[in-house]
């Protein structure tokens, strides 16, 4: 299921973040892995006027397993492209 305190009821995380694999847990962290693509659709209801996205995606791993030398994640809203977050270096 997703981390999500309950609110999804019974979704499971790739029904949500689409191109993941199902949540796995390690040293008391939960995390999932993603495919070449992945898509997350956030429902919006409210006045909330701002998105905060945090997370850390292990570059290091992914340019030595897939031979990648950047990692884009591309946000959107209402289909109007906000801008982009490019990876091309471990972050601690």
């Amino acid at each position: 299921m997703a981390n999500d305190g309950g609110r999804l009821g019974l979704a499971q995380s790739t029904d949500i973040l689409i191109g993941s694999y199902p949540i796995e847990t390690a040293e008391g962290r939960r995390f999932a892995w993603v495919g070449p693509t992945a898509t997350i659709v956030l429902p919006f209801r409210g006045s909330e006027k701002s998105l905060n996205i945090t997370g850390w995606i292990p570059f290091d791993a992914h340019r030595d397993r897939n031979g990648v030398s950047e990692l884009i994640i591309e946000v959107l809203v209402g289909g109007h492209k906000l801008g982009d977050l490019v990876f091309d270096k471990q972050e601690t």
